[in-house]
């Protein structure tokens, strides 16, 4: 475990749960649902770069760009 601010993160948890949000997005109804859940996985993606000791910028294509580049996920146009 890694600290992350105050808490502790697991990386595998960190993993876990990006897998979960891509198959939302993927089955996700509504453009409601997918934003959501492209937000709760572009936040998740940002910590698990962190956590690799790379320099992350805020910005949503920044971040998949880089998760791509780091084999996070496999197509950095999400």
């Amino acid at each position: 475990m890694l600290k992350w601010g105050i808490k502790k993160i697991s990386i595998k948890s960190l993993i876990s749960t990006r897998g979960f949000l891509a198959r939302i997005i993927q089955d996700s109804k509504s453009d409601y649902e997918r934003v959501s859940a492209i937000q709760a996985l572009k936040n998740t993606i940002r910590k698990l770069l962190l956590l690799r000791a790379q320099e992350v910028g805020v910005m949503p294509k920044e971040i998949f760009r880089l998760a791509g580049l780091e084999g996070l996920i496999s197509d950095a146009e999400v």
